[in-house]
């Protein structure tokens, strides 16, 4: 769960294996979907399912999810 200003708040799920990638949800809704990539260097692939105001005014969650996810 990632709390933001103003009341808003993410919720980040994550696989169980580094591979598995990651989801970000806005309220009910799937925003944004990392898709972990098998190769010999960290790759993977970002699918931004919904624009949403809370993603362009903090750009940086796009980058935190991928973080966590690898």
């Amino acid at each position: 769960m990632l709390e933001l200003p103003r009341g808003i708040r993410l919720t980040m799920k994550f696989g169980f294996f580094r591979k598995a990638g990651g989801d970000i949800y806005g309220e009910s809704d799937l925003l944004i979907a990392i898709l972990g990539r098998f190769s010999l260097k960290e790759r993977g692939e970002i699918i931004i399912n919904k624009r949403s105001e809370i993603i362009d005014e903090h750009p940086w969650i796009i980058m935190l999810a991928f973080y966590l996810a690898h």
